[in-house]
């Protein structure tokens, strides 16, 4: 499902109760916030899988406001959005809020993770100078000690004679 899709369904399930003033407002934020996730670095796809079923959000938004999601449009002509509207958006801006938490704690691991990598490969780079150091700091060492070596056995052959 794209985005559009996401938002024309949710767009026709708000019409279909007769909630034609509930449209612009909701298709507004959802869309608002879809994007503002896709600007975060998130692909759309995962922002639509997270919200789920437009119906369903459609079926909330409707039930908040006192309509009766029955397939028959309401008539609510004094735009009273009943008594649970509200509660109803307070617990949104809650939502949204705790998301808001999630992802600073989702960007905390990304940072930790790449830092995490960083010090690995720093790791592996002073591993290997390490072992350069060693080698060039012993081979002299053992040449110096074969080379000694070879000379003693020559100097022995050499005295034997």
């Amino acid at each position: 499902m794209t985005k559009q899709e996401f938002l024309d369904e949710l767009a026709l399930r708000l019409r279909e109760e007769g909630a034609e003033r509930l449209v612009a407002e909701n298709v507004n934020y959802y869309r608002g916030y879809i994007e503002g996730e896709v600007a975060k670095g998130r692909r759309e796809e995962e922002v639509l899988s997270e919200l789920g079923n437009p119906a369903l959000i459609a079926r909330s938004i409707l039930d908040a406001a006192g309509y009766r999601v029955d397939g028959v449009p309401d008539q609510n002509p004094d735009g009273d959005l009943g008594e649970d509207a509200g509660s109803y958006y307070r617990t949104q801006s809650e939502e949204r809020e705790r998301q808001k938490d999630r992802n600073i704690h989702v960007e905390v691991r990304q940072v930790n993770s790449w830092i995490a990598g960083i010090l690995f490969l720093l790791f592996v780079v002073l591993l290997v100078l390490a072992v350069l150091d060693f080698i060039i700091w012993a081979v002299p060492i053992i040449l110096a000690l074969l080379l000694l070596s070879f000379m003693y056995r020559a100097l022995m052959q050499f005295f034997q004679r």
